[in-house]
């Protein structure tokens, strides 16, 4: 198995970063955390290796509030899904993120096979997205191929050969 980088930015580094025995170290994942949304951005343009994003829009981080963060985010690295992890129940909050780009909205408290599960279905959604545009990328490139080839050979000009009638 691979091993896909998550960002997580559940809460400032002043507090905990994790929710203890959330499980993603243990499944495998590489963890990064950030204690700001500037940080967050700043990490992920220096890096650009991060697979996934989890999130609380609701906790309050220096420099963003709210969906700031997930708007940003979702716009600058449309191929990153953004996971939701937050205590708040309410449906508007939820249909806000899910508008503005977020994969999977997980309300605390949670069960480490929610998380586990929420993570591995986005990181799967991108995959197949990005195999996707690879696909069409070559498909692409075939027909440019092909196309140029077609071209040359309507430019030459062609000798038509008919077949020897032993009749004549």
């Amino acid at each position: 198995m691979f091993q896909e980088t998550v960002l997580p930015n559940f809460y400032p580094k002043k507090l905990t970063p994790l929710p203890s025995g959330s499980g993603l170290v243990a499944a495998d994942y590489e963890c990064r955390e950030a204690a700001s949304g500037l940080e967050v951005l700043s990490v992920l343009e220096s890096e650009n290796t991060f697979d996934l994003l989890l999130y609380d829009p609701m906790m309050p981080l220096p420099n963003f509030h709210g969906i700031g963060l997930l708007e940003r985010t979702t716009k600058q690295y449309p191929d990153i899904p953004v996971v939701i992890v937050t205590a708040v129940h309410d449906v508007s909050i939820a249909l806000a993120t899910m508008r503005n780009g977020a994969f999977y909205y997980l309300t605390k408290p949670f069960e480490r096979e929610q998380l586990l599960n929420a993570v591995a279905r986005a990181l799967k959604n991108r995959r197949l997205k990005l195999e996707h545009q690879a696909y069409v990328s070559n498909l692409e490139a075939q027909v440019a191929t092909l196309s140029e080839q077609l071209c040359v050979r309507e430019s030459q000009p062609q000798v038509l050969q008919q077949p020897i009638d032993s009749k004549v």
